[in-house]
Formats: C-alpha cells, sequence, structure tokens
C-alpha cells in the first residue's frame, strides 16, 4: 500500500513539473540551435562539407526552417551575380557545436531553385489598318579595351601570379585558418583597409598533376566609425583605382558593388553581409588555359609597279 502511494506521488510530481516546464525547455537546455543560431553560422560562413562560393549574398532572401529529418535544417538564400542576374539556393545543413562559441554548419545537400519556364504567349497578329513604329534604344557601348594589354597588366594580382602552382608550393606568408573556411593569406602590402587574400586554382589541363592559381580574393574591414556616405566614398575610390590601373570601364550596380566582365577576365567590387566587409575578386584564366594575348607584329606591305605580275597569268 505504502508503495502505491509511492509511485502515485512520484507520478504527479512529474506531471506537474511537465506542466510547469515545457518539452521546449528541456529542449533549448539539451544545446540544441536555434534558427538564429543557424542563420548567425551562415552568414559567417561556417561551414565544412560541400564547398559553396557565394559571390553576392542577399541577407534578406535567407529562409532557415528546421527540416523533418533529425539534426538537419534548411536553408535557403538568393546569390546575386556580378551581371546582375539572380539565382536562388537550397541547401540541407546538420550544425555542430563549436568549442568558440556558435556553430559549425555541415552541408549535407545543395540545389539549385530554378523557376518554371514561362509559358509562351502568341505574338499579335500586325494590323494592316494601323501602321505602328518601334523604336528601339541602343545600349552604351563601352570603350574597347585591348585583350593583350589587359593581360600583360593582370599577369598577377596583389603579388599573386595567375598560373602559378601554389597549391604544391603555399607562399611564405602568414596565414589565418577557421574550420569551415579557405585559408586565408595576409597580405605583405595591404591595398588600403584590404589586408587579407584567398587563393583559388584548378587543376592543370595538360599535366593533370600540377595546379594553376585562376582567382585571387582580396579582402578587409573599414573602420566602423565610417557613415554610409563614408562608405561609398571608399568604394568609388577603389574602383577609380582598379580602372586607371587596368584600363577598364567597371559597371556600377549599386553604391557598393561594381564589376567588370571580358572574356575570361573579371574584376568585382562588393561587400558580404555588412557594408564596412569589402572585397575585390580578380579572375584570369588564361595562363591556366595555356594562352597568351600578344600584338601581332605587322611589317610594312610591299609595293608593286602598276604592270607587275601580269606575266603569272
Amino acid at each position: 500500500m505504502t508503495l502505491i502511494k509511492l509511485s502515485a506521488k512520484l507520478l504527479f510530481g512529474i506531471t506537474v513539473l511537465l506542466i510547469v516546464f515545457p518539452l521546449a525547455t528541456f529542449v533549448g537546455c539539451s544545446g540544441w540551435p536555434s534558427s538564429q543560431d543557424v542563420r548567425e553560422a551562415f552568414l559567417k560562413g561556417r561551414t565544412t562539407g560541400k564547398f559553396l562560393f557565394i559571390d553576392n549574398l542577399d541577407p534578406n532572401s535567407i529562409v532557415v526552417k528546421k527540416s523533418s529529418a533529425k539534426d538537419v535544417w534548411d536553408i535557403t538564400y538568393v546569390e546575386k551575380t556580378s551581371w546582375g542576374s539572380a539565382y536562388k539556393y537550397h541547401i540541407q545543413v546538420v550544425p555542430k557545436k563549436r568549442k568558440q562559441g556558435g556553430y559549425l554548419l555541415h552541408i549535407i545537400n545543395s540545389e539549385e531553385i530554378r523557376p518554371p519556364k514561362p509559358t509562351a504567349t502568341p505574338e499579335p497578329k500586325p494590323s494592316y489598318h494601323k501602321t505602328t513604329t518601334t523604336t528601339t534604344t541602343q545600349k552604351p557601348v563601352e570603350p574597347e579595351v585591348d585583350m593583350a594589354t589587359l593581360t600583360g597588366k593582370l599577369k598577377s594580382f596583389a603579388g599573386f601570379t595567375f598560373g602559378y602552382d601554389y597549391h604544391n608550393n603555399p607562399p611564405n606568408l602568414r596565414t589565418y585558418h577557421e574550420p569551415g573556411h579557405r585559408r586565408a593569406y595576409y597580405l605583405t602590402s595591404p591595398f588600403r583597409y584590404l589586408n587579407q587574400a584567398n587563393l583559388y586554382d584548378e587543376q592543370d589541363r595538360v599535366s593533370q598533376k600540377r595546379r594553376a592559381l585562376v582567382q585571387v580574393v582580396i579582402f578587409g574591414v573599414l573602420p566602423q566609425e565610417y557613415t554610409a556616405e563614408e562608405i561609398n566614398k571608399e568604394y568609388v575610390a577603389v574602383a577609380k583605382i582598379l580602372e586607371d590601373k587596368y584600363g577598364i570601364k567597371m559597371k556600377k550596380v549599386s553604391n557598393i558593388q561594381y564589376n567588370y566582365k571580358n572574356g575570361g577576365i573579371e574584376i568585382e567590387l562588393w561587400c558580404w553581409g555588412d557594408s564596412h566587409n569589402m572585397f575585390v575578386r580578380v579572375k584570369n584564366v588564361y595562363p591556366w588555359n595555356g594562352v597568351e594575348f600578344r600584338k601581332p607584329n605587322y611589317s610594312a606591305p610591299k609595293k608593286f609597279s602598276p604592270n607587275e605580275g601580269a606575266n603569272a597569268l
């Protein structure tokens, strides 16, 4: 009888405890991440697993939801390319607790979400009773750039030579590395506020062994005291330096984004997240493809007499 009373009291105590402290409390105490934790880790680029290279993330487009699968979260986001297009992506991640605080996201799946193709609408038939005139607006023609001169100026960027195998011969520079991030090299000679660099290479098509540098991204942080006006002026100044240095005209996408593309050469200036974080990306795939632009050597044309060559007919 005493045992039955003790069991009833214990059951009553557990019931009261569950009412006063909901199950969500125990879930929170277990160290599981919230959607804000997952969003913060994604914004800071703390990812591992499948590699993601995001040129220009739209922070307002990020949607974080808990998946039906255990420990799996769904993240959708929009990436804006350097030529103005926007693409939507979906990834699935498994958060891991970091000793330094926060979470590291292990990416297990990634895919592009493509909108359905629009249905073609029949064009209206021309009317024989009315005469219509259509005017076409021509896009402004950008100044023609001499590729031989441009590739000559872009043999290297920020001290790194395109086409060189930095994968097997890493530069002797101070580095910084955090799990889930690409190794960052500290520049010996910083460019204004930009003092770090990421290197991107591809496997050489000829030897299939060595790797060739095709892209350099330098980045840094502007002073936190800078106002929006001062930030915009810094972006204008950096864009002007790039234009004067390489003899190009960059397209202004916004006050904090400029880009230029010509064949296998791309130059882009943009921010990541906070506009105080400035990035400059330069891509040159020509050394990797074994292509070198050279100016042709023209010789003076031979001058003929009025009747020369007649006997050859």
